[in-house]
């Protein structure tokens, strides 16, 4: 079954979502047939492997850590096992941060996907490594404040996705930070609208959307004063 981990308050050492058993017996195993979610509101973790501890551990499933509320953390985050282990899965692992408004100092590594959703204002002032793929969900986002203020925003190589629902339409910034030249340089961006499994190609500070046939018409992606909106550029 499932495995439901939630974290409001106190000290954590080590989370391993997919479990862990103890290096002496070599032929140990731990095997979670379901999917893991962690969530964390409060307190202090050092460390949270999304899917596991070390070689034999595997997690069925998809990993889902959650970070929402104001507070800060300094966490290191694996989206797979400990220290590069050969932990068996067989789903994602993803990183989100539903309205979240907190600064994440810590770092993150190897998760398939980081995601903002809800009215995400979170601060990023970390080591961010092996992220390839950044998902924007707007469609409970109010467009009040940046999805993600990061000073040293780096999307070179990296894909984003925009997930949008035509009953909120707004002007967002996604990313507060980083450089024009950078955004540039992302692999890709791809809209979503109302949970549509095909997505439309995005040409940053390109045409704007015609035709879609919602209220989307006339948005556009660009880049304004180092950051990254999606929106209608007023005149």
């Amino acid at each position: 079954g499932d495995v439901n981990i939630s974290v409001t308050g106190g000290t954590v050492a080590n989370i391993y979502g997919g479990g862990a058993h103890a290096k002496a017996h070599a032929t140990a195993t731990s095997v979670v047939n379901g999917n893991v979610n962690i969530t964390v509101t409060g307190g202090t973790v050092d460390r949270i492997y999304a899917r596991g501890q070390v070689d034999g551990d595997s997690l069925n499933g998809a990993a889902t850590v959650t970070f929402s509320g104001a507070a800060d953390f300094s966490t290191k985050l694996f989206g797979g096992g400990y220290n590069g282990a050969n932990v068996g899965e067989t789903g994602l692992s993803q990183l989100v941060f539903s309205d979240y408004s907190g600064t994440f100092s810590g770092s993150i590594e190897a998760f398939d996907a980081v995601v903002f959703s809800g009215d995400a204002a979170a601060v990023f002032d970390g080591a961010i490594a092996d992220n390839a793929n950044w998902v924007f969900d707007l469609s409970g986002n109010s467009g009040a404040a940046a999805a993600l203020n990061w000073a040293d925003a780096r999307l070179a190589g990296d894909t984003v996705a925009l997930e949008v629902s035509s009953g909120n339409a707004a002007d967002w910034t996604l990313i507060l930070g980083g450089s024009a030249t950078d955004f540039k340089a992302a692999a890709g961006y791809t809209l979503y609208l109302d949970g549509a499994a095909d997505g439309i190609a995005l040409e940053l500070n390109g045409a704007a959307l015609a035709d879609t046939g919602t209220v989307f018409d006339g948005y556009r992606l660009y880049t304004e004063d180092n950051t990254l909106r999606f929106g209608r550029i007023a005149g």
